[in-house]
C-alpha cells in the first residue's frame, strides 16, 4: 500500500523524535532473534519516516532516507498503547502509514471526559498519519467497564474501531488483504477465527513473554499464551501493552510458526515505591512494514 521514498532535501528541522521501525517479512523462519527485524528511525515534521542512527539524525544529511522496506507489497502499522491520558505529549505528527492502532489503557481512571479527550485525539491522528478509517483500539484495565451509561462503550469513540474479541473484518481485509483479530482486557477468547489472524491486538502480554514487572515477576496472561499454543497457524505479529517495563520484541514459536511479539507500550516504567501512576511516556512509537502476500493474477 505504501511508495518508497526518496533523498530528503536539506532543511532546518528540529531533531527528529525517535521511533522503533520494524521490518517483517512473510517468512521469519530464518530470523534467529527479533533484534534483526528492528532498526532506529526518526520522524520529520510532516510525519515521514527516516533512517537514522539514533533518532536525532539531521533530516537534511545525506545519510537520512526515507524508510524503504525491500518488500514489494506492504502495509504500515502505526502502533501506540499506554498513553494514559498523555497522548498528547506523544510525537507530532505520528508517522504515516496504513493502518493505526493503540492497544489499550488510553485512560487512566476511565471518565467521560477522558474517553472524549482520546476520541479528539485519535480523529486527528487518522487524519495526520492517513489512514482513513483504517483506526483500530482495544479496551485496557484503566479504560472503564464495557457498557458506559448503558451503551457499549464503543459507542463514546466514533472515531475508532473499538474491537472488544473481533475481527476487523471488511475495513482492514479489503484494503490490505491482513486479518486483524482484537481482544480487549478481560475479554475471553478460546480460539482465533479461522482460517487465520495475521496481526493480534490485545491489551496485555501471553504469560512468560515481554511481562516482567520492576520485580522480576511474570504477570502476563496465561489463557492467552494457551491460546497461542493451540493455533494451527499462530498469527504472524502480536502487538501488546499493559506492562510498561516490558517494552521490547521476542520471536516465538507456536507450532509451525514463528511469529513476532512485541510491547508496545509508550508508558515510563514505574518507579519502584511510587504505585503506578503514570506521569510521562517514555518509549518510542512502533512502526511496523509488514510484507504482504503477492497479489494473485487473474
Amino acid at each position: 500500500m505504501s511508495t518508497p521514498g526518496a533523498l530528503l532535501a536539506a532543511d532546518k528541522s528540529p531533531p527528529l523524535a525517535s521511533v522503533r521501525y520494524v521490518k517483517l517479512p512473510l517468512d521469519v523462519s530464518q530470523v534467529h532473534a527479533a533484534e534483526e527485524l528492528i532498526h532506529n528511525a526518526g520522524i520529520t515534521e510532516d510525519g515521514r519516516l527516516v533512517w537514522t542512527s539514533s533518532g536525532q539524525t539531521d533530516p537534511g544529511s545525506p545519510s537520512s532516507r526515507l524508510c524503504e522496506p525491500v518488500f514489494e507489497r506492504y502495509c504500515r502499522l502505526v502502533v501506540v498503547s499506554d498513553t494514559h491520558d498523555l497522548h498528547s505529549s506523544l510525537p507530532r505528527p505520528l508517522p504515516k502509514g496504513d493502518v493505526l492502532l493503540h492497544c489499550g489503557d488510553f485512560c487512566n481512571e476511565g471518565t467521560d471526559a477522558e474517553w472524549c479527550r482520546f476520541d479528539s485525539w485519535i480523529a486527528a491522528q487518522a487524519l495526520a498519519v492517513g489512514c482513513g478509517d483504517r483506526v483500530f483500539c482495544v479496551a485496557g484495565n484503566h479504560d472503564g467497564p464495557r457498557r458506559r451509561h448503558g451503551m457499549p462503550r464503543s459507542a463514546a469513540l466514533p472515531s475508532a474501531n473499538l474491537l472488544e474479541a473481533q475481527l476487523a473484518k471488511k475495513k482492514l481485509l479489503a484494503s490490505t488483504g491482513l486479518r486483524l483479530f482484537g481482544l480487549s482486557w478481560h475479554e475471553g477468547c478460546r480460539a482465533l477465527p479461522e482460517p487465520r489472524v495475521d496481526v493480534l491486538m490485545t491489551h496485555g502480554p501471553p504469560a512468560g513473554i515481554l511481562d516482567a514487572n520492576n520485580g522480576g515477576h511474570s504477570c502476563g496472561d496465561p489463557s492467552l499464551l494457551e491460546l497461542l499454543r493451540s493455533c494451527p497457524d499462530a498469527p504472524r505479529l502480536h502487538v501488546f501493552g499493559h506492562i510498561h517495563e516490558a517494552y521490547g520484541a521476542q520471536l516465538c514459536d507456536f507450532g509451525d510458526r514463528r511469529s513476532l511479539l512485541l510491547n508496545v507500550s509508550n508508558a515510563a516504567p514505574p518507579v519502584p515505591g511510587m504505585g503506578w501512576e503514570v506521569t510521562y511516556l517514555a518509549w518510542p512509537v512502533t512502526v511496523i512494514d509488514m510484507e504482504l502476500p503477492p497479489l494473485c493474477s487473474e
